[in-house]
């Protein structure tokens, strides 16, 4: 079989409405980028830069990023990075906890359940059953 040396991406606009294009009109649909070794554990770790061109390309500083796939937590950084919020989502608690331990390690913030001030490490904890 073919080893894939690209990967898909969708761009989707509202019926009716205009795209928000803030990148140069000098860029292709083939971006070289390297890819570092994979040391999150997660089976199809993107570069941050495989995020960070279309956030900067179709979205300005101070808006929100949706991603309903996060996995580790790469649109999460890449959107820290630019500005922008991410609302993100991922069904498998293991892969939450990483895209959490990944923005913690980058921010060097804590993260905090809005409303009840517990860090993400408290609930860890107690999902796991070992309170802290």
């Amino acid at each position: 079989d073919y080893h894939w040396q690209h990967e898909p991406a969708w761009y989707a606009v509202r019926k009716g409405a205009k795209g928000h294009w803030a990148g140069d009109r000098k860029q292709t649909t083939v971006w070289q980028i390297p890819h570092r070794k994979n040391d999150t554990g997660h089976g199809t770790e993107k570069p941050v830069e495989c995020m960070r061109r279309p956030i900067e390309n179709n979205s300005s500083p101070g808006q929100a990023v949706y991603e309903p796939f996060c996995g580790s937590g790469t649109t999460i950084i890449a959107a820290e990075m630019t500005g922008r919020s991410c609302h993100a989502i991922e069904l498998d608690p293991a892969y939450v906890d990483l895209a959490v331990q990944r923005w913690q390690d980058f921010t060097g913030q804590t993260a905090m359940l809005e409303g009840t001030g517990r860090t993400h490490a408290q609930m860890k904890a107690e999902r796991s059953g070992k309170e802290s």
